[in-house]
């Protein structure tokens, strides 16, 4: 996972509710495909508050950490951006696909801007698989495994579907 989107998430955890180092530790661990260390969270927790994102409070020998209102303001700037780049490819592809294909997009983007918070989270599952996808296309025998990759990707997406049907 890349560190800016696992500071991302830290934020998006700490705006939902307090915690300590060691509750971010093991939710997160819970929500994405790796579990950080210790010695990765509490820098990040650091460098966090050293910007006035969040702050901390002792609790005895617990030490817990909430988002500040820097950090909340951060976050709703990342909601606006991403919906202002929304309108602005949705106009792209309207000059592409024209009102039906825009509208499309324009609805799946509000969709994600809606539940970026919970997809945020999702989307750290989803790295590895791309960055194995990428190894996978370096390799000098993809022609090869192409047809493979797809039947998985395809499979996946088949079994994803049949949980988002209502």
């Amino acid at each position: 996972m890349f560190k800016a989107h696992q500071k991302l998430m830290v934020l998006w955890e700490l705006a939902e509710k307090e915690r300590s180092g060691y509750d971010l530790i093991k939710h997160l661990g819970e929500v994405t495909s790796s579990k950080p260390s210790p010695g990765y969270i509490y820098p990040l927790l650091h460098g966090l508050k050293s910007k006035g994102l969040a702050s901390s409070s002792v609790h005895g020998r617990k030490t817990t950490y909430s988002i500040t209102p820097k950090g909340k303001k951060l976050l709703d700037e990342m909601r606006g951006l991403h919906a202002r780049m929304a309108v602005e490819m949705g106009k792209s592809i309207e000059a592409i696909g024209g009102k039906k294909e825009a509208g499309k997009f324009l609805k799946l983007s509000a969709e994600l801007v809606e539940h970026g918070d919970s997809l945020l989270k999702d989307s750290g599952l989803m790295q590895p698989i791309m960055e194995s996808v990428i190894r996978l296309h370096r390799r000098k025998d993809f022609k090869d495994k192409r047809q493979q990759l797809r039947d998985i990707l395809k499979g996946a997406a088949e079994k994803i579907k049949g949980l988002a049907k209502d």
